[in-house]
């Protein structure tokens, strides 16, 4: 629908000269022009909103770098298009920020924004970011303070400090090197720790720390209850870096001493009497919290224990070796245990049985017997044996035989042998196999 005229207000007024229509009213129409129906909606636009609006760097050695994050959102209702940005300050970057970039409604981008100073002073600068929003051209202010390394410098390393899980009443330490990497001498005023259960030790304050000198700190986590914590470590000193902030975190949990034993059981098999044998038990701290052994005993006849001294105390995860040994005195099957006591949760002992078989030893052997050879020349026999049919054969005698018989005493029991004779003559040259005898040992 085009505009429309109305009348907005008419004016009558009496001229001063009578003209061609006399005394009639002289009419002045004053006309407004407006739209057509209701004034329009608001024009869609996008606005940009800068976190944080200011940054402060702080305090920061000449050649070293600090970066802060820098988010942009879109809290309009349309896109928006960053085209360009400006930084202005010494030793000010920006880093992470491509342009041009298309930023949608609703949506956000991170950044960074880096502060190298090359010299000693304060520094402030501008951030601004170009685009087509509503509000323009949006910035962030930066500030920050080179300080000269040619003074004290206090590094620590790591600058965390995580203790992961630690058994309630446990303590777990870590340590932190704390090194001056200036030039001149700093003094540690004090070392100071926030957060349940963490503690700190290995200076005592105040400590001088020499230009290039490191000390060692011992951060401790001993928590009194079940639960996660976290707090800080901070050293205050004369350094440039007046305070340094160490982070530690860590989980109390609760107390598990458990002791486990590999084998579970001990089985000696056959030994004879007089001999002896031995088999080995890794027992090993199974569970959060150390484990200390009191004791081990062993029942049984002929069966003995080593290895262990009683009050040995196992952290978690460690291992010791404990020999069992079986040495029977008489024949027959031998049925013990072994005991070993602790201060483990899961109970104050745990048992393992143990078992053996005294044998008695019994020496077998094997005597031959041959008729002679009806042969001429002949000088003596050989023996040979084999543990399988028809060999191959090994010879017995280290000599030839003069008689027609042999005795065979390097025999074990559980084994057949097969055996055979030839005939040595006197010049030297020897016969086939005899016919195979078999002898089985029981």
């Amino acid at each position: 629908m085009g505009p429309q005229v109305r009348v907005v207000r008419a004016i009558f007024s009496q001229p001063k000269k009578p003209n061609l229509l006399g005394t009639l009213p002289y009419l002045v129409v004053v006309l407004a022009v407006i739209g057509a129906g209701m004034a329009p909606a608001a024009r869609a636009s996008g606005e940009l909103q800068l976190t944080p609006g200011a940054v402060n760097f702080g305090q920061v050695a000449v050649g070293r770098a600090h970066t802060v994050s820098v988010t942009i959102a879109n809290t309009g209702n349309s896109g928006v298009r960053l085209s360009g940005d400006t930084v202005t300050g010494s030793g000010y970057s920006v880093q992470g920020l491509s342009l041009p970039h298309w930023l949608h409604a609703g949506s956000t981008m991170t950044f960074t924004v880096k502060f190298t100073p090359q010299n000693a002073g304060t520094s402030a600068g501008t951030l601004k970011l170009i685009s087509n929003a509503a509000n323009g051209t949006v910035a962030v202010s930066l500030t920050g303070l080179g300080v000269s390394r040619s003074a004290g410098y206090v590094a620590a390393t790591p600058l965390t400090a995580q203790f992961g899980n630690v058994a309630v009443g446990t303590k777990n330490t870590q340590g932190i090197q704390l090194t001056n990497t200036g030039s001149s001498a700093v003094t540690i005023s004090s070392v100071a720790t926030t957060g349940s259960g963490f503690s700190v030790s290995g200076i005592t304050t105040p400590y001088a720390l020499a230009a290039g000198a490191s000390a060692q700190l011992t951060v401790a986590f001993q928590p009194a209850s079940a639960g996660s914590a976290s707090g800080a470590v901070t050293i205050a000193s004369t350094a440039t870096d007046s305070s340094v902030s160490i982070a530690v975190s860590g989980t109390g949990t609760a107390t598990s001493r458990l002791l486990s034993v590999s084998p579970g059981s001990v089985a000696f098999g056959n030994v004879a009497v007089g001999a002896s044998t031995a088999k080995t038990l890794t027992v090993t701290s199974a569970g959060n919290s150390s484990v200390t052994i009191s004791s081990d005993a062993v029942s049984g006849a002929g069966m003995a224990l080593s290895g262990i001294a009683g009050g040995t105390t196992l952290a978690p995860g460690q291992s010791a070796t404990l020999t069992a040994t079986f040495a029977p005195k008489a024949a027959g099957s031998v049925s013990g245990s072994i005991t070993i006591a602790s201060n483990a949760t899961s109970g104050a002992s745990m048992t393992l049985p143990a078992t053996g078989m005294g044998t008695t030893t019994v020496s077998h052997s094997v005597a031959l017997k041959w008729q002679a050879s009806s042969s001429s020349g002949v000088s003596g026999y050989n023996v040979y044996r084999a543990t399988a049919a028809g060999g191959p054969y090994t010879k017995l005698d280290s000599a030839a035989i003069s008689g027609t018989s042999y005795t065979d005493s390097s025999v074990s029991s559980g084994t057949t042998y097969f055996y055979a004779v030839t005939t040595l003559g006197t010049d030297g040259t020897e016969s086939a196999y005899s016919n195979q005898a078999t002898a089985v040992i029981p």
